[in-house]
């Protein structure tokens, strides 16, 4: 089959579609991973900070805005201390680090499936075996997934990177004869 002909019923183009769609899910899992660490270094930050004996004794905050800025300070803190927990972002650092693993792990097995099927012009039922196999993994992965969802132009920003990173003209069409 001439490559410029692309059939795009052929069902290797569901190996293609999840492949990009652990490709999107790592992408989203460094984004939520990303903000879930800068939380908390902000948060443990301000704690730090505040409790801090040498920070208090800084010479600013002996006038009359400084104190006011330190109260303000120690009130901020406060809630933040009563917050922290609540958001609790250690232990979202936790489960996207997992899940981040999780889905590099899925995109590397899909990466390496979409390369076989390349290097051996075929897609033949061990290679469905495969896929059906990854599909199942990726069953595990989603129900460890959160239902928390990022913002509409981040993730349409992800997609956009995925479809450059991972062209459809790149994909190998075999002949729809080699499928069983």
């Amino acid at each position: 089959m001439n490559q410029t002909t692309r059939d795009l019923q052929h069902p290797v183009w569901d190996i293609y579609d999840e492949y990009r769609t652990a490709r999107l899910n790592v992408k989203i899992n460094q984004y939520k991973l990303g903000n879930a660490k800068a939380i908390n270094f902000i948060f443990e930050f301000i704690l730090a900070l505040s409790a801090s004996s040498s920070v208090a004794s800084f010479w600013f905050w002996k006038n009359p805005t400084g104190e006011l800025i330190w109260k303000y300070l120690l009130i901020f803190t406060a809630i933040v201390a009563v917050v922290k927990p609540l958001i609790n972002p250690s232990a979202k650092i936790q489960k996207f680090s997992e899940l981040l693993t999780d889905f590099k792990n899925l995109d590397h097995d899909f990466g390496k499936l979409t390369i076989l099927i390349n290097q051996q012009k075929k897609y033949d039922p061990d290679f469905q075996s495969q896929f059906y196999y990854l599909l199942d993994q990726k069953r595990f992965i989603d129900q460890k997934s959160s239902e928390r969802t990022i913002r509409k132009s981040k993730k349409l920003k992800f997609e956009k990177e995925v479809y450059e990173e991972l062209p459809a003209e790149t994909f190998y069409i075999p002949e729809t004869n080699n499928v069983r």
